[in-house]
């Protein structure tokens, strides 16, 4: 079971992430004209816990409750379907130029003396470094810009 949530802040043991379940299908068809194909897409939008079962001859919403927001794009072309999609959910927001960076993640560190060395052997080792997360222990966010 998945929540679509993302609240304000970083709760303890609270989910602050979202997802936008959406379902496409391409489909060929051969008609008296040739090959022809259509794409269809579905989405449905609901902040409470749901399960989504795709299976060879259905697909399947199971939600705990809240309300339930479906809906359909009939493009008739994958691009006319992504478009109209993208008209629901909007676009996504430009990031920050340090986000396309290289990134260094994990639990553990004792202290910040620790983390400074680790910053320290990347610099010697001449690798990029834009970010270090320290992760979950520590809730400290540390950036470091390379030259």
């Amino acid at each position: 079971m998945h929540f679509n949530t993302s609240d304000e802040g970083d709760p303890i043991d609270a989910n602050i992430y979202g997802s936008h379940p959406v379902y496409f299908q391409h489909k060929y068809t051969n008609g008296s004209s040739g090959r022809n194909h259509s794409t269809h897409a579905v989405y449905l939008r609901n902040t409470n816990g749901m399960d989504i079962l795709l299976r060879e001859n259905y697909l399947q919403y199971r939600a705990i409750g809240g309300i339930f927001d479906l809906y359909f794009y009939t493009g008739p072309s994958p691009k006319d379907v992504v478009q109209q999609y993208v008209s629901s959910i909007g676009l996504p927001a430009m990031q920050q130029y340090w986000t396309f960076g290289f990134h260094q993640c994990r639990w553990g560190y004792n202290n910040i003396t620790a983390l400074e060395n680790v910053v320290e052997n990347y610099k010697n080792a001449n690798i990029p470094l834009e970010t270090i997360w320290t992760d979950i222990d520590c809730r400290l966010l540390l950036f470091v810009l390379t030259v």
